[in-house]
């Protein structure tokens, strides 16, 4: 495991043929979700908050973790549409 941002996280991830990239939240971003997406790997990362969890979604985060399992289990529900937002 890499603990700091790779300047190139597909090539690493193809050199050893992974299908998902786990990206630290503070590395995720849009672009950083896209390079992955375009070759053909999935990204995962860690929600922090219900508005965290629909910025991921907006990006097209594949897979949320998060020690706040009913956190994770909203922000994926969110993403299915299978919960409607609060207010």
């Amino acid at each position: 495991m890499v603990h700091a941002r790779l300047a190139d996280p597909v090539a690493a991830a193809r050199s050893c043929s992974a299908k998902l990239i786990s990206l630290k939240p503070e590395f995720c971003a849009a672009a950083e979700v896209a390079a992955p997406h375009e070759a053909g790997i999935a990204v995962l990362t860690t929600v922090l908050s219900e508005a965290h969890g629909r910025e991921l979604t907006a990006m097209g985060v594949d897979f949320f973790e998060s020690d706040d399992v009913v956190l994770c289990r909203r922000a994926a529900r969110r993403r299915r549409g299978t919960l409607k937002p609060a207010g």
